[in-house]
């Protein structure tokens, strides 16, 4: 109830089943109910990515 009132909706969220959504919105819905956090360290190792910067002091003294 406090986040309706705090976005303004008039009414209030619902927590669906993930069988229900998909029953209601098809197989799209699928792709946003994936996990899609990803870490730093598996980045690195997947994507062979690293940043530029590492520490908020080294890229102040630059």
């Amino acid at each position: 109830m406090a986040r309706s009132k705090k976005f303004n909706l008039i009414k209030p969220l619902r927590a669906l089943s993930r069988k229900d959504v998909l029953s209601e919105e098809g197989d799209w819905a699928l792709g946003p109910m994936l996990n899609q956090c990803m870490s730093a360290e598996k980045i690195i190792n997947e994507l062979g990515w690293h940043p530029d910067y590492t520490s908020i002091v080294n890229m102040a003294a630059e």
